[in-house]
């Protein structure tokens, strides 16, 4: 500038600090809204009320339906489908009339699939300005959608488990105590309605003595211990009570705190808990009290349990057994036969038979052993020696072949039957009289060789000898043969230790000939009786003296024909005289008697 002809430069000085200061501190604000808006999940819409977008904010852009090239300048209602678009305007209208609104929600078909959205609309600036604008925030709701069915599936779940479980469920007031509601198991095994369930409290549903500890657990669960399972005992409507398994677990319902409490009715598991312990005692005290030997062994034979028979038997101590297993104790020579036994039990369940096995002495000595399947890895042998028995045995066989040897060689038949009249044994003379071959008259009923008499008999005596009676008798049978015989039978009755009937011990005798002789016999007598009669008949002829008249008795007398007749017959006699006697010894009567006549 000039003044009086002199050029100057005119300098104004001004502080803008202050204006500095401000300057930096919008820009700050200015960075800070943007960081917030940039870290701002939700969609950010500027629109007027016709729903024109004029801006628009998000992060990131592929949350836009359609990219912005697309919507710049456009309504709602042209650039989303129509049912959104209308819940966007309906929207603006009550935030043109409130100043905001929200809570609306719509859906839209997105690349990655249906989305959800909750809508809230704000007037910006005053509302009587014909260009007003409104801020649209759009919030991404699909996972609280989501979560949301899930839980209503869930509540539909839980409702469904509790109304049908099997357990007693409840839910009680964690606050009050009182009962919300029981489901159907529950109420049956306390005996109660719905309404009477719910007009209670948590106390009515035990016994008095069991309260202390249930509400001291109920406070060990509020302070935190979840896992929490009692015993304690539940009181029917009745009175009467029963032993249940009880945990608790925290749940809201309708809006408060509430306690869930699962139970069942464990009386009858309790019960037969308690009968299965005395049960194990019962099995362990005869386990060890045993008179013979038990043995528990794995599937390799080792041994895991043994009794003190066991151990007696064995001649080991029980540590000493239970490092030991089958093979140990069997002779070399025997173990193929008690490695068969072993897997014979394995295969089948069960295996019994007789081996030698090795005392700890060294002494060979024998037991009978009868073994079960457990499982598949644990096998129980029950044990007895039979040492002293099998010496015995030996003895017995060899008596049994010098027995067999005589009995064999009796003239009598020797049978033994059973009680249903089977042969078990025959000599070789029973085998004869019945007329089979060695060995063939064992198995074979006696009822074979008779007829329905010779059965009727059989029968008859078997009856007496069921009741201990012995017998002899005479038996007609007909041998394998078809040869008819005639048997005299001796029959003693073989009983068992308590007395009943086992069978029958039988000494047969061939009486045929006998009875043939007996035959013949019988008919001459027959024929000696019939040539006396015909004697008899030439007996019949009387001899009378031709003179005198008189008869000759059987011992050569004569004898008067009165006395005769009355010695020989049962005939009574009359005395008279016939006409020529009279004449002869009364003449002078006869010679009156023919002058009358004349």
């Amino acid at each position: 500038m000039s003044i009086e002809g002199q050029r100057y430069v005119l300098s104004v000085a001004r502080d803008i600090a202050e204006r500095k200061k401000a300057e930096q501190a919008l820009k700050e604000t200015v960075e800070k809204l943007e960081a917030t808006l940039a870290a701002f999940p939700d969609l950010l819409f500027e629109v007027d009320r016709t729903g024109l977008i004029y801006d628009y904010h998000t992060s990131p852009e592929n949350q836009l339906y359609a990219p912005p090239g697309e919507f710049a300048g456009k309504t709602v209602a042209q650039m989303l489908p129509a049912d959104a678009a209308a819940v966007i305007q309906g929207a603006l209208a009550k935030a043109e009339l409130q100043g905001k609104h929200g809570g609306d929600i719509y859906s839209l078909d997105m690349p990655g699939g249906r989305r959800w959205y909750e809508l809230s609309v704000s007037l910006m600036g005053k509302r009587s300005i014909p260009e007003a604008r409104y801020l649209a925030t759009v919030r991404d709701i699909t996972e609280r959608k989501k979560a949301e069915a899930a839980l209503r599936e869930s509540e539909q779940d839980f409702r469904t488990i509790f109304e049908n479980a099997g357990d007693g469920m409840f839910l009680a007031d964690l606050e009050t105590n009182k009962l919300l509601k029981g489901n159907a198991s529950c109420l049956k095994m306390l005996g109660l309605s719905q309404e009477e369930f719910i007009c209670s409290v948590l106390r009515d549903l035990h016994p008095p003595e069991e309260l202390p500890q249930i509400f001291e657990k109920i406070g060990m669960f509020m302070k935190g211990d979840k896992d929490l399972r009692m015993e304690c005992r539940f009181k029917r409507k009745d009175g009467s009570t029963f032993t249940s398994d009880l945990s608790p677990s925290s749940v809201n319902y309708q809006g408060k705190k509430a306690i869930l409490i699962v139970f069942q009715d464990i009386s009858q598991r309790k019960q037969e808990a308690e009968a299965l312990q005395e049960s194990r005692q019962l099995f362990q005290s005869y386990f060890e009290n045993a008179p013979y030997g038990v043995f528990i062994a794995d599937e390799k034979g080792s041994y895991l349990q043994v009794n003190h028979a066991a151990c007696r038997i064995a001649g080991y101590s029980r540590e000493e057994l239970l490092v030991l297993s089958i093979p140990d104790m069997i002779p070399p020579e025997e173990r193929e036969t008690a490695g068969n036994h072993f897997r014979r039990a394995a295969e089948t369940g069960k295996a019994s038979g007789e081996f030698a096995f090795r005392h700890k002495n060294g002494n060979i000595r024998y037991w009978s052993v009868d073994a079960v399947k457990l499982s598949e890895t644990r096998f129980m042998g029950f044990v007895q020696d039979i040492t002293e028995r099998k010496m015995i045995e030996d003895e017995l066989k060899s008596s049994e072949a010098k027995y067999r040897l005589l009995v064999d060689n009796l003239g009598e038949g020797i049978g033994i039957t059973d009680r249903h009249e089977l042969f078990t044994f025959a000599n070789h003379a029973a085998e004869r009289i019945f007329g089979a071959g060695p060995g063939q008259l064992v198995g074979r009923a006696v009822t074979e060789f008779l007829d329905p008499a010779g059965l009727e008999v059989v029968n008859q005596q078997t009856a007496n000898r069921r009741v201990g009676a012995e017998n002899r008798y005479e038996l007609a049978i007909n041998d394998a043969g078809g040869q008819r015989k005639y048997l005299t039978v001796t029959a003693v009755p073989q009983t068992g230790e308590q007395g009943g009937f086992l069978g029958t011990f039988g000494i047969f005798w061939d009486i045929t000939q006998r009875k043939k002789a007996e035959a013949e016999r019988e008919k001459m007598i027959s024929e000696l009786k019939e040539a006396l009669a015909n004697i008899k008949q030439l007996k019949d002829l009387i001899p009378i003296c031709a003179s005198c008249k008189k008869i000759r008795n059987d011992q050569g007398y004569w004898q008067q024909v009165d006395v005769y007749l009355k010695e020989n017959t049962e005939s009574d006699v009359s005395h008279g005289l016939c006409r020529e006697c009279a004449e002869k010894l009364y003449p002078e009567f006869a010679k009156k008697k023919e002058t009358r006549h004349e």
